[in-house]
């Protein structure tokens, strides 16, 4: 879903989207809370991406993935994506702990800071994978969701 390219700029791929996201917003932190809040509330996932001179919105449900992409206030268009939550969520994961410490700098320059941050997406993996592994959600994803 993420991958850091290693200039300040973060690749987003969801099904058939791609596009990129400024370091402007913590991308990792927002994806990590994003799908952290949704299956500890029970809600979409929801994050907004900055590419500087525009913006989208995911909208991640356990059916699908909307994709809402803005010049201004307006929605210029929406793309659908037949990829749903649980997916997504396990892509941050994979995306994420494949390279805790390239996302830390993507996001800090200090080494204390960087260190301080690869612990945090250390732990909010770890937090997100304790939500997915629970019973609640291999029930639900047992019988309903495609995996």
């Amino acid at each position: 879903m993420i991958q850091n390219d290693g200039s300040g700029w973060a690749e987003i791929r969801i099904g058939n989207f791609h596009d990129v996201a400024s370091y402007i917003t913590p991308v990792p932190l927002d994806c990590l809370n994003a799908f952290i809040n949704c299956f500890r509330d029970s809600l979409p996932a929801c994050i907004q991406f900055d590419a500087e001179k525009y913006r989208y919105i995911l909208i991640a449900t356990w059916d699908e993935t909307l994709i809402c992409v803005q010049n201004n206030s307006a929605c210029d268009y929406v793309v659908r994506c037949e990829v749903n939550v649980y997916q997504l969520a396990n892509e941050i994961i994979k995306d994420i702990e494949g390279d805790t410490y390239g996302w830390a700098t993507f996001l800090e320059e200090d080494d204390d800071d960087i260190e301080r941050v690869n612990r945090t997406l250390k732990d909010k993996v770890n937090e997100l994978k304790s939500y997915i592994k629970s019973d609640r959600y291999n029930a639900f994803a047992h019988c309903y969701l495609v995996q």
